[in-house]
């Protein structure tokens, strides 16, 4: 609760530690496995140290890292850092030496007008451009495959991964502003799912689900204080969709078909007046003095919320599991950064703390305390990839061991 003013902070928990009496009192949460009888495979830790980092050796510039997107783990233990400062794949060996870097600035084959993704199909380093509309392909043997993207088709700089018949792209698309500026208005983003081929053939559109919500005040334009997003992920050969506001995901087949989705029953409801006024408190007492009563007003602006999200990120697991992230409101409060520095429907904002481990055949099978620090972007076998920012900004990649039951 970083930058929090007593008051708020301390308003916000006799608020939650009410409700949580409350909700333990009625035998409304759902009761986690014990860790005696965990499911096989389920996570039980990560280790609080990293086994491998990058970004973190003072004056080599191989190891200075800016905007990085999607890293992570090959199978042989090689870490890939794309990063979009420099429109470089860089490659490190599994003891954090410097081993390779893919691309460059251009738009011959091999290079990138920018990188918005990039990830692993089988042994092949795939990487999407959405200025030059196309997928490169670094194979093992040094070749580079460009596949060209249909012209006519909508994209935007957002792919959630490769799935085995081609890619999954996201776009999102604000709703039509009202013809009076002075009305107030709260709406959701859509956010369009679209299916790209092998060969670059525009397949079409397969799913659709709510954005960020954003409202219109005679005092300010912007995102909700409290607003909730949906996360879009791909792992094990399928699209995974869900909305924040609901203890939901989705799985789907490549072509929209839903194969399974995954429930479980979300922690107590918490009181959304209070919540909300504490977390403007809270971003009030951020802002110097002089600015205070505009920022306050700004945000009480905006529409009341009828619920707080019940999540706010989740990772595929390969062992088939899907952890989970509870949502926070001062830490994942859109007003307080909730939303992070990348896209927000990619998720990979859902920082270290208690992740839920849920499964499509159990639910909620247990849970896993992850160290503060950890940001995690990818889930193996036995680590998790975490990429980290200090206080200045500066950035780094790091590899925590992962045990499993």
């Amino acid at each position: 609760m970083k930058g929090l003013s007593e008051t708020p902070r301390r308003r916000y928990l006799i608020v939650i530690a009410a409700l949580g009496a409350i909700a333990l009192g009625c035998g409304e949460n759902q009761e986690l496995p014990a860790s005696t009888h965990a499911v096989p495979g389920t996570p039980a830790s990560v280790d609080e140290v990293p086994v491998l980092t990058v970004g973190s050796a003072a004056g080599d510039t191989l190891q200075e890292l800016y905007r990085v997107i999607t890293p992570f783990l090959t199978p042989d233990g090689r870490l890939v850092v794309p990063l979009a400062s420099d429109r470089t794949i860089r490659v490190f060996a599994s003891d954090g030496r410097f081993l390779t870097a893919l691309g460059r600035p251009g738009e011959g084959p091999g290079e990138f007008g920018n990188i918005g993704g990039a990830w692993l199909r089988g042994d092949t380093i795939e990487a999407f451009d959405s200025q030059l509309r196309r997928i490169t392909r670094f194979g093992p043997d040094g070749s580079v495959d460009v596949v060209n993207l249909d012209r006519n088709a909508p994209i935007q700089g957002i792919v959630p991964g490769a799935v085995a018949d081609g890619w999954i792209l996201v776009r999102v698309a604000g709703r039509e502003e009202p013809e009076s500026k002075e009305a107030e208005l709260s709406r959701r983003d859509d956010i369009i799912v679209d299916h790209f081929g092998r060969h670059g053939a525009y397949l079409g559109e397969v799913a659709r689900t709510l954005g960020m919500a954003r409202f219109r005040s005679p005092v300010w334009n912007g995102f909700d204080p409290l607003s909730p997003r949906s996360v879009l992920q791909v792992g094990n050969g399928l699209l995974h969709v869900a909305e924040t506001l609901t203890a939901r995901i989705r799985m789907l087949e490549p072509d929209g078909t839903i194969r399974n989705e995954v429930t479980w029953t979300p922690e107590g409801v918490e009181a959304v007046a209070e919540v909300v006024a504490s977390v403007i408190d809270s971003v009030v007492s951020e802002e110097p003095a002089e600015q205070a009563d505009r920022t306050r007003a700004r945000w009480e602006a905006a529409p009341a919320p009828e619920q707080l999200s019940v999540w706010w990120d989740y990772l595929v697991d390969p062992e088939g599991f899907i952890w989970v992230r509870p949502y926070e409101p001062f830490r994942h409060a859109a007003a307080l950064g909730g939303f992070g520095t990348g896209s927000y429907v990619l998720g990979g904002n859902g920082q270290g703390g208690r992740w839920i481990v849920v499964s499509p055949e159990e639910g909620a099978v247990g849970e896993i305390e992850l160290p503060a620090a950890l940001n995690p972007v990818q889930i193996t076998s036995h680590a998790v990839v975490s990429v980290e920012r200090d206080t200045l900004g500066v950035e780094s990649v790091h590899v925590y061991r992962l045990v499993r039951h």
